[in-house]
C-alpha cells in the first residue's frame, strides 16, 4: 500500500516496520490513513522529513502535513560550524586545568 503511495512513503513504512514490527504496525496504518484526509501527493512529500530527521513519530508527520511543511520542499539542512571542524568547537587546551 505504501509503495502505490510513492517512494519515501515506502521507505518511510519500511523503516518503522523494521523495528518492532508488531508494536508498530499501528503506527504505520495510522500514517496511510492520513491519505485519506491529506491525499497522495502530499503524504508522500510529507514522508520526506521523516526521513531526513530520522523522526518516525506519528504525531510528528501528522503535525507536518497540518501546518504544510511537506508544501515548503525539502527540509532545511543543519547548520555546519563555520570554522569546518565537525569535532569540538573549543579547543583541546581549554579544558586544561590549570592552577595558578
Amino acid at each position: 500500500m505504501a509503495k502505490e503511495i510513492g517512494e519515501n512513503t515506502f521507505k518511510l513504512i519500511d523503516t518503522i516496520l523494521k523495528e518492532d514490527t508488531m508494536r508498530n504496525l499501528r503506527k504505520c496504518q495510522g500514517i496511510l490513513r492520513l491519505k485519506q484526509k491529506y491525499g497522495t501527493q502530499r503524504l508522500e512529500a510529507a514522508a520526506k522529513r521523516p526521513l531526513f530527521y530520522e523522526n518516525f513519530n506519528y504525531r510528528s508527520i501528522k503535525n507536518i502535513l497540518e501546518k504544510g511543511l511537506d508544501k515548503e520542499g525539502s527540509p532545511p539542512l543543519p547548520a555546519q560550524p563555520s570554522h569546518g571542524y565537525k569535532g569540538f568547537v573549543r579547543e583541546a587546551n581549554y579544558y586544561v586545568h590549570t592552577e595558578g
